[in-house]
């Protein structure tokens, strides 16, 4: 099937392939020139699209008629050829559009391929930039983590020209002095906690050693 757009498009064509037999064959019908007539119809009649084409003169004996098997879907098109008003010639003519169709999933087909080759080569520059920008920063904060896992909590000065790699190192290094604060914080408090119950276990020991006999 052809879409409007494509038919609108082949009937303007079919239109043109009309109005210039119309033009060509005006002087040599005019002169009776039979060979040149049938010179230009073989002429255009070797383009894809024209499958049928027909000319006679005002008595109906064929000028030029040739015929291409096998097409379906065929445009019409006639057009009578004049000089001062007098009827010199007829021209039956039949178009295909399966050339133009073929030409058009062709030209598709091509642009597809170059978008896609062109996005091919969007992806592989833009991982490239992203490996080489980001691959060593991104494995750094990798490693970063590790080590805040495994207890490590002190300041890493290393610094980055990104600044958006280097705002997620500058939280990762504050996070990490927060944790080791507050580990710290509860490492004091237990110290504290442990000498407040042995001075209870101590002051509970005394007591008891010190306490009379009973009778």
């Amino acid at each position: 099937m052809i879409s409007n757009n494509e038919k609108r498009i082949f009937q303007g064509k079919a239109d043109e392939y009309i109005e210039y037999l119309q033009q060509s064959l005006v002087q040599p019908l005019w002169a009776y020139d039979d060979i040149t007539v049938r010179h230009i119809c073989t002429s255009i009649f070797k383009n894809d699209a024209i499958v049928r084409l027909k000319v006679t003169n005002p008595l109906g004996e064929n000028l030029f008629e040739e015929n291409k098997q096998g097409y379906t879907e065929l445009m019409e098109r006639t057009g009578s050829v004049t000089r001062e008003g007098r009827l010199l010639g007829t021209i039956e003519m039949a178009l295909t559009p399966r050339r133009y169709q073929e030409m058009t999933r062709y030209l598709f087909s091509a642009s597809l391929l170059t978008i896609l080759a062109a996005l091919t080569v969007v992806v592989g520059v833009t991982h490239m930039i992203l490996k080489s920008f980001l691959g060593r920063p991104l494995q750094y904060l990798l490693e970063r983590i590790d080590r805040i896992a495994n207890g490590y909590y002190g300041y890493d000065p290393k610094t980055y020209k990104q600044v958006e790699i280097e705002s997620i190192i500058s939280k990762f290094n504050e996070m990490a002095m927060k944790i080791e604060a507050r580990e710290n914080s509860l490492a004091a408090l237990n110290v504290r906690l442990r000498a407040e119950i042995l001075e209870r276990e101590a002051f509970r020991a005394g007591t008891a050693g010190g306490a009379p006999a009973s009778l």
